[in-house]
């Protein structure tokens, strides 16, 4: 058995050797066992990779694995197929291209509405988003589909390029075509609803009609693979397996920047907990602009920019602040409470000023729901009464107002009811405590171990 031993010596590098061989050699055949052979061939590894050739050797193998096992698993996760659609819009005579754009922009709030889309995701034919509706509200289901999912995008020759992304070929396909089929067949119901309103309340026949869309290019089956970011993945994998190498070398400090990392994760996890949860409730309004005969009318509407801004004062001003305050926190200090509310309410523009985005965030669900209520009803308000003033003394307009022919508020989105809170977001305190462990790790230096008397006391 003590050959087997001294044979292993052999494999310690010969620097080692040259100094220590001997000396191990005399050790192994005076008191070595042959259960000593695990620890013999352990060593020999352990100092093999200590050295600077082998350890880099060691590294750059680490990390090739590293990537390789990474891009094997990207492989294997959930893939992703865009399909897309194109739908031309054809001006109606005498029309102008700016108005096809409206009529076209106007069906795109519609499609994109929380409402349509939600009816979209549970069309029993389709059966979109099942995994994450057993995890997510639909409401945020609704929200990832119109930001992350679909998108509309002009294109050259007053076209629009519908496209939607999913999980499924054939589902991404049949998504999108029912979303290019609802831009197909939205406008004539568009344009049939205000030619009834036009003969109803101006007594003629002659409403403008709509401008012709049409599907020039069905929704395409996504070609391709559809496997994520394959060299992110793979950067991902290398870089764990050179941290990996790190660790193999040095274990002890690798051990313990992790732990560090472990505790500021799971301290600022649960730190989070501590922290008041907030809701945000929200809606979206459209500011429609339609239309106004110039021969009958005779003035133009506030541009939407102008109008959004508004709204916005409107919402924001005093008056408004102090019902909000009087309904909804009638307990706390007036300037206070006013200056929450401030804090809490949100009015931002989208769709170059033709849609408003109000929010509200408070603790209370419920309450920043019927916030976002009062705050939309208050803009339709608003709205109405800065129609009927621009309006008074001209029977046409009067009207086209009451009729909604000319400019007027649509709710896209009416106020939601929030099931999980919007803050704090305990996966990014547990992302930032992970890293200010680590830096803590840095900072906190190891004591020396105290000289021990052990020698001294033996003489």
């Amino acid at each position: 058995m003590n050959r087997i031993l001294l044979w292993a010596t052999r494999l310690y590098p010969p620097r080692w050797r040259a100094r220590y061989g001997e000396e191990f050699e005399a050790l192994i055949q005076d008191a070595a066992r042959s259960s000593d052979l695990c620890d013999i061939l352990y060593g020999a590894l352990i100092m093999q990779f200590r050295t600077g050739a082998a350890f880099l050797k060691f590294a750059l193998t680490l990390t090739a694995a590293g990537a390789l096992i990474a891009a094997a698993i990207s492989f294997n996760s959930p893939r992703r197929y865009e399909s897309s659609a194109i739908v031309q819009i054809a001006p109606a005579p005498g029309d102008t291209d700016d108005f096809a754009r409206y009529y076209a922009d106007t069906l795109k709030q519609q499609i994109l509405s929380r409402g349509n889309l939600s009816a979209l995701i549970r069309q029993p034919t389709l059966k979109l988003y099942s995994e994450d509706l057993q995890r997510l509200p639909l409401e945020d289901v609704v929200q990832q589909m119109r930001n992350r999912d679909i998108q509309v995008q002009p294109i050259a020759g007053n076209r629009l390029q519908i496209s939607c992304t999913y999980t499924d070929k054939e589902k991404a396909r049949r998504a999108t075509q029912a979303l290019a089929s609802q831009f197909a067949n939205g406008m004539p119901g568009m344009a049939q609803l205000r030619a009834s309103a036009w003969e109803r309340t101006l007594h003629r026949s002659d409403a403008p009609p709509a401008p012709q869309v049409r599907v020039v290019r069905s929704a395409t089956l996504p070609a391709g693979s559809g496997i994520p970011d394959l060299a992110l993945w793979i950067s991902l994998g290398a870089l764990a397996g050179a941290l990996a190498a790190f660790t193999w070398r040095r274990p002890k400090p690798a051990l313990r920047f992790a732990a560090f990392a472990a505790l500021g994760g799971t301290l600022a996890f649960g730190i989070s907990y501590l922290i008041p949860a907030h809701y945000t409730s929200s809606a979206r309004v459209k500011i429609a602009a339609g239309y106004i005969p110039e021969q009958l009318a005779g003035f133009s509407p506030l541009p939407p920019r102008q109008e959004f801004e508004e709204i916005r004062n409107d919402l924001l001003g005093d008056e408004n602040l102090a019902r909000m305050v009087e309904q909804f926190f009638p307990d706390r200090p007036f300037e206070d409470a006013r200056q929450r509310l401030r804090q809490a309410i949100k009015i931002e523009p989208a769709n170059d000023y033709r849609t408003v985005e109000i929010s509200f965030t408070g603790s209370d669900p419920r309450k920043t729901k019927q916030a976002v209520d009062h705050m939309v009803a208050r803009a339709m308000e608003s709205f109405v009464y800065r129609a009927k003033k621009q309006s008074r003394g001209n029977p046409a307009l009067e009207t086209i107002r009451e009729a909604q022919l000319g400019p007027h508020l649509e709710v896209l989105d009416p106020a939601s009811l929030p099931e999980d809170p919007a803050s704090p977001d305990r996966l990014l305190f547990a992302a930032i405590g992970a890293p200010l462990g680590l830096l803590l790790a840095l900072l906190v230096r190891r004591r020396p171990a105290a000289p021990s008397l052990a020698p001294a006391l033996a003489i």
